[in-house]
């Protein structure tokens, strides 16, 4: 899987351009009969969209924190 970043087995980050404008894809990718293939199951963001996203995410990550202790 050539430019590609591994967060596990089957999802992965991706830097891609639709329409003239970069995007971020993060995706599962599945086994298909020996091939990797993109799946379904994703977000795909804007340059813009991800740069909010890394700003604020102490901010994230400590609200996903606390609400899976409530679900704990």
């Amino acid at each position: 899987m050539a430019d590609k970043l591994a967060i596990t087995e089957d999802v992965f980050v991706e830097v891609s351009e639709f329409r003239g404008a970069p995007r971020i894809d993060i995706r599962k990718w599945f086994d298909n009969k020996g091939e990797m293939a993109r799946g379904k199951n994703g977000l795909n963001i804007s340059v813009d969209t991800w740069n909010d996203f890394v700003s604020k995410w102490d901010e994230i990550k400590e609200y996903v924190e606390q609400e899976l202790e409530k679900i704990k």
